[in-house]
């Protein structure tokens, strides 16, 4: 992992967690009894959409008698997946990413009180299909060695509806009021028309702002 200029190891930081000063890459991960509960729901149950970001909220409880004294995390995103940033209350201190591998670490130099939650943000590639899989484990220490938990895997499909039905319903809902500003991004460019509906609006300003996916570039 990453932190600052620094290469940091996850299983370095599990050591330095009880002291030891050691790496723990040589010591086998046990997998631990269901003392540990890691959870994760993707943006509200909701699908992804090719092209932006989705939202993932991880959760962590802890059931044990002995005290968790270093705790890390690992995801494995599905291949062409960025990852953007993390936020929360229980936000890792340490994150490292290899986009190669898909790869996904989040480490804790000291341990928040369980239960505890954070949510980090990932890119969708523009041309994705089909269900992907994020797949993921913890990994922590109390006073013995190194445990595991088992596989998280959960499966994200496209967003209901993404793609499809473009032009159907014209002519339905009749008196429902549109919006009085609405903005089409035109491919393959993605120019913005911006287009008022409104005979008495008159704009005074206009702010936008725009999250662009792993890869995409803006060009003025």
């Amino acid at each position: 992992m990453r932190f600052g200029t620094k290469r940091t190891d996850l299983h370095g930081v599990l050591g330095r967690g009880l002291g030891l000063g050691l790496t723990l890459a040589c010591l086998p991960a046990l997998m631990a009894a269901a003392n540990l509960g890691f959870s994760r729901q993707i943006s509200n149950n909701a699908g992804y959409v090719p092209g932006a970001s989705l939202d993932v909220t991880v959760t962590l409880t802890y059931s044990g008698a002995d005290n968790v004294l270093a705790l890390g995390l690992v995801e494995t995103l599905p291949a062409g997946w960025g990852y953007v940033s993390t936020s929360g209350a229980g936000a890792p201190s340490i994150t490292n990413f290899n986009a190669s591998t898909g790869r996904l670490e989040f480490g804790w130099i000291s341990v928040p009180a369980f239960p505890f939650s954070f949510v980090y943000r990932v890119s969708v590639p523009l041309e994705e299909t089909g269900d992907k899989e994020l797949q993921g484990y913890a990994l922590y220490r109390t006073t013995g060695p190194e445990l595991r938990t088992p596989d998280v895997i959960s499966v994200i499909s496209p967003e209901a509806g993404e793609g499809e039905g473009e032009g159907e319903g014209e002519g339905e809902g009749e008196g429902e009021t549109p919006p009085p500003l609405s903005c089409n991004c035109l491919r393959p460019d993605y120019d913005l028309d911006f287009r008022c509906r409104a005979a008495d609006l008159f704009v005074v300003g206009l702010s936008m702002m725009i999250l662009l996916a792993a890869g995409m570039f803006w060009r003025p």
